[in-house]
C-alpha cells in the first residue's frame, strides 16, 4: 500500500464516482505512521478534506473515490478552518463527520 501513498500528490487529478472532481491540493501525512492520512482537493469552490479511505483505486496516474459527487459536494469547507492540532493530528470532530457524511468505518491504517 506504500507505494499507492507515494502517488498521492500535489496535482493527481481526482475521481468520483461521477466524473473528475478536482486535483490534490496537499496531503497531511499521520505523525504516528509518517504516511499520507488525508489530502485536500477543491471541489465546487470548496476546499474538501478527503481520508485516503475514499479511495478505491489509484492508477494511471488518477486517484478513483468510492463516493458519488453529492457525497463529496455534502463534506464541509475546511478552507478557511485549521485542520490539524498543535501534534498534528486532523480534529475529532472534523474526522468524524468526513467518515460519517462518506460511511467509512474501517481505518485504513490497518493496511500499511
Amino acid at each position: 500500500m506504500g507505494k499507492v501513498l507515494d502517488r498521492i500528490r500535489y496535482g493527481v487529478g481526482v475521481f468520483c464516482k461521477d466524473h473528475l472532481i478536482g486535483k490534490v491540493n496537499c496531503t497531511i501525512r499521520d505523525p504516528d505512521w509518517k504516511k499520507t492520512a488525508f489530502f485536500t482537493v477543491t471541489v465546487a469552490d470548496k476546499e474538501i478534506l478527503l481520508p485516503i479511505e475514499a479511495i478505491y483505486e489509484v492508477k494511471d496516474g488518477r486517484i478513483y473515490l468510492n463516493a458519488t459527487l453529492q457525497e463529496i459536494e455534502n463534506l464541509p469547507d475546511v478552507a478557511d478552518r485549521d485542520l490539524c492540532n498543535s501534534s498534528g493530528y486532523i480534529f475529532p470532530d472534523l474526522k468524524a463527520v468526513i467518515y460519517e457524511t462518506l460511511d467509512l468505518a474501517r481505518p485504513f491504517l490497518d493496511y500499511y
